[in-house]
């Protein structure tokens, strides 16, 4: 695992420092944040599988803050059923994935995290957005296997997770003023048990990791004073689709 211990890394921190607040900023406006932390990781000099370790910490803070405010507001609610039919799985397929990535070569884990990038800039370029169907939430162990493969995705890579989270409730009856809320707390939930595996194989650097944090926490508070600007979500449409462009390339051709 790299670490950064000369003085003129301080410019590393600055600009993962920086990275992680323009994330939590994209995040709190449009989600997918990861797809910029994650490439940026690496680009700095960490192996894809301790970057993906590390983009954790990032997460986990983000989504601890969002969550508590959504708590404090009383806007986040569980539907009947939640323990047995989604969070369980989904722990279970955290849990799964990060074991699965920890024990995955280097060379895998990159073209993966390339295949997701791809993926991500079709969904943004084609402007999808998942439709919500307001009624009774009925789980079946339909619900279960979604969850657990969300679960296995989202503790194997992480990013794009929340989106996969969102469509899944929206099919399920749950409106959006309840699944957003929702979302944010079931990426934390599987992040734990995902986070628990890497610190266990010793594969997070907790010096980018804090600095990321720290970063998109603030990213987040900025986030919501700017969030009703007209235009702010197409400039940061533009902008996750020329960082994924350039993810792209530095993962396939420029290593």
């Amino acid at each position: 695992m790299k670490r950064f211990t000369k003085l003129s890394d301080l410019l590393v921190l600055g600009a993962v420092f920086t990275g992680g607040l323009l994330a939590g900023f994209i995040n709190t406006l449009a989600s997918n944040g990861s797809l910029l932390t994650l490439p940026m990781l690496i680009f700095f000099g960490l192996s894809p599988s301790v970057a993906n370790a590390t983009n954790r910490v990032g997460v986990l803070v983000q989504t601890a803050a969002s969550s508590y405010q959504y708590w404090r507001k009383g806007r986040l609610q569980y539907p009947a059923g939640s323990i047995p039919w989604i969070i369980t799985p989904l722990l279970l397929g955290s849990l799964l994935g990060a074991s699965i990535a920890v024990d995955l070569s280097e060379a895998l884990l990159n073209y993966s995290i390339a295949a997701v990038m791809v993926v991500m800039l079709l969904v943004i370029l084609f402007n999808f957005k998942p439709e919500e169907h307001v009624h009774k939430f009925q789980p079946s162990i339909m619900t279960f296997g979604l969850f657990l493969l969300i679960g296995c995705y989202g503790g194997y890579l992480q990013a794009g997770a929340s989106l996969l989270i969102l469509t899944t409730l929206f099919a399920h009856g749950i409106s959006y003023q309840i699944a957003n809320g929702l979302k944010l707390s079931l990426v934390l939930l599987l992040t734990i048990p995902a986070l628990a595996i890497f610190v266990w194989q010793d594969q997070v650097n907790w010096r980018l990791g804090a600095v990321l944090a720290a970063g998109q926490a603030l990213g987040a508070v900025l986030g919501t004073k700017v969030a009703f600007i007209n235009g702010i979500e197409k400039w940061v449409k533009n902008l996750l689709i020329v960082i994924i462009v350039a993810s792209i390339v530095k993962l396939l051709f420029w290593r």
